[in-house]
């Protein structure tokens, strides 16, 4: 009990200090238009229970009308569905305190959580599908190769965006898939909800139409290599009726948003634009595969974010596909290569990483990758293992946690060119460099703990204990720098959060702990296996 308490312990001084402070102490979500626009489909459910968006945005550029009266966000609405509920707990616990306008107010704690609840249920279900085909491995060591492939960083840091929401929802369609067509009790139940999931996917993402191939990918795999499928006839009933509700649900939603139904993703995203000028600079087919070809080699082995490095979990999807060609498996093969290059060629339409961390377009394909990887034993599965997903897993995860800790690892501010050779801002051709250079920068481990919520805490913890005064001559005393300006806008902005923020804070975080460790396999299996 002891040693477990301990555990517990040290994996909760881990989550703190990979919970950054950036894009959290504010009153709301005003940064980039992306954000802003996940973050009001929540707020307009959360607080006027409505899809009225007049009071949100009557100020902001990025409109979608519907003959001039509708007025509503260009981004898509499924990630600020599924964060609407803790919202409104934040929204309930603010005029509680009456922290409603204040910096760091419930609901943006509780909506800047959300994703790493997200994360972790998606390890749950992950694990719980490997479970159920027989593969036998620990929830921490699933969120460790989830998370070691990049999509961390939209959980710890920029947590307004879909990329964790995608993640769950294809850890969630997995699981339906699974029971659907592997287990005789629950198959109808399921069956039902796989339309209704993927409905729920096309509202966080419309452009991931591959989803609606990700349950035939999981019924080939597990006809191919652990065990048959359910007879589809037993079933067909449940899946008309899950599909006449999830129709009603898309038709619905869109209506009360858009004032009409969107199947067209370019009509809210403003996509099309880079869509027309890319077709128009295709001429032909070759140029085409050429294109796909390029982009791809660039996405896996880059030293800009790329997937052999920084996320192993979707290196080895294209990995499996030459496998899976080799072996003659050819569903397989034609399933796995439309959905991955489905991937690859949004990549290529934008021809960037997309200004953020990593190539955050393929971060949907994780699970994907990890269910193929162990439903399918090969010779070398554990010495891929040992040698490669776990340990550059491990790597991944590091890398989201030294990004943007120093000038090498930052994104530019400035024009520079990217590894496709396009010249544009928020890129960093170097970063696989740029890491090892960081490793030695003795700055850049402090401006991550001081952003870090570990920072923030005991920052606040002196300020209350000794007073503002003692804290600036104890860090002039350890010739810590005082002249950042960031730093010390933090300093001034944690003194006007509350100790009951920070601890309502920590508490929602043990939370989500306790939600990833209960059920979970036994301690010892977690720390050694």
């Amino acid at each position: 009990m002891k040693k477990q308490k301990v555990f517990y312990f040290l994996i909760f001084i881990f989550f703190l200090l990979l919970i950054k402070t950036d894009y959290r102490i504010a009153s709301g979500v005003n940064c980039c238009g992306d954000d802003f626009d996940y973050y009001i489909h929540a707020q307009t459910l959360a607080i006027d229970y409505d899809f009225d968006y007049s009071n949100q945005i009557p100020n902001y550029s990025k409109f979608y009308y519907t003959n001039g009266s509708k007025i509503a966000p260009v981004g898509f609405s499924g990630s600020g569905i599924l964060a609407a509920p803790f919202l409104f707990i934040g929204n309930i616990l603010d005029e509680w305190f009456g922290l409603t306008d204040n910096l760091f107010n419930y609901k943006i704690i509780t909506y800047s959580l959300s994703p790493l609840f997200y994360l972790s249920l998606s390890a749950i279900l992950l694990q719980k599908s490997l479970e159920r085909i027989n593969v036998s491995l620990s929830r921490l060591k699933v969120l460790l190769i989830i998370s070691g492939s990049g999509v961390a960083y939209y959980a710890l840091e920029r947590f307004s965006m879909t990329h964790v929401y995608e993640v769950f929802i294809n850890c969630m369609l997995i699981y339906c898939s699974i029971l659907a067509f592997n287990d005789e009790k629950k198959n109808k139940v399921s069956t039902f909800f796989l339309p209704v999931v993927i409905v729920i996917g096309l509202l966080i993402k419309l452009s991931n139409f591959y989803i609606l191939l990700l349950p035939l990918l999981v019924k080939e795999l597990l006809k191919s290599f652990n065990t048959s499928s359910v007879p589809e006839k037993r079933n067909s009933l449940f899946l008309l009726s899950g599909t006449v509700t999830a129709s009603f649900v898309f038709w619905g939603i869109n209506m009360l948003i858009y004032g009409k139904v969107i199947l067209n993703p370019s009509e809210t995203y403003s996509a099309e634009s880079q869509a027309s000028g890319y077709i128009s600079s295709t001429t032909n087919l070759f140029d085409f595969i050429s294109g796909i070809i390029r982009t791809t080699l660039i996405v896996n082995l880059s030293s800009e974010f790329g997937a052999f490095w920084f996320s192993p979990a979707i290196f080895l999807i294209l990995l499996y596909i030459f496998y899976f060609l080799f072996k003659k498996r050819f569903k397989l093969f034609f399933l796995t290569s439309l959905i991955y290059f489905f991937n690859i060629a949004i990549v290529n339409l934008w021809q960037s990483t997309a200004s953020s961390y990593g190539f955050r377009y393929m971060y949907s394909l994780i699970p994907i990758g990890i269910l193929i990887f162990y439903a399918t034993e090969t010779k070398i599965n554990s010495k891929i293992i040992k040698y490669y997903l776990l340990p550059f897993s491990i790597f991944g995860l590091f890398s989201v946690f030294m990004f943007e800790s120093t000038e090498f690892v930052q994104l530019s501010t400035i024009d520079v060119v990217n590894s496709f050779g396009k010249t544009i801002r928020y890129s960093q051709p170097d970063y696989l460099i740029g890491i090892f250079k960081s490793i030695f920068v003795i700055d850049g481990y402090l401006k991550l703990f001081s952003t870090s919520f570990l920072g923030l805490f005991l920052f606040k913890s002196f300020i209350v204990l000794f007073g503002i005064d003692n804290f600036y001559n104890t860090l002039t005393f350890l010739n810590l720098p005082l002249d950042n300006p960031d730093f010390l806008t933090l300093i001034e902005n944690l003194q006007a959060i509350s100790v009951i923020q920070i601890l309502g804070f920590m508490m929602i975080v043990v939370g989500i702990i306790y939600l990833l460790s209960r059920s979970a396999l036994k301690l010892d299996a977690d720390i050694h296996n």
